[in-house]
């Protein structure tokens, strides 16, 4: 994912204030990373031990893809290894900061 700040306006910003949504933050999915986003962005990140910057990189990412993300069952065994949902969870935190 990119790194997303104050002022960023595409379709990414729509996925991230989606995910804060979907984590408890009443905030409202425009596609604006305005003040409101910024500050659901920097309680996110004090509330799970990152710099709380307001910025959103590789590590915020990583923290909220674990915290909105589950494994799925597998349907078979070619899916299971080509689908990065199915690992353990610190496994797949690790590869998405590789990926990252």
């Amino acid at each position: 994912m990119i790194l997303l700040k104050l002022g960023h306006q595409n379709n990414t910003v729509t996925y991230l204030q989606n995910k804060l949504v979907k984590l408890g933050y009443g905030i409202h999915v425009d596609g604006v990373f305005d003040a409101e986003t910024l500050d659901a962005v920097k309680d996110f990140q004090a509330t799970n031990g990152l710099s709380s910057d307001g910025a959103v990189g590789g590590l915020t990412w990583t923290k909220i893809y674990l915290k909105t993300e589950t494994p799925r069952d597998t349907a078979s065994r070619v899916e299971r290894n080509n689908n990065i949902l199915y690992l353990h969870p610190t496994v797949r935190m690790a590869v998405v900061k590789v990926i990252v």
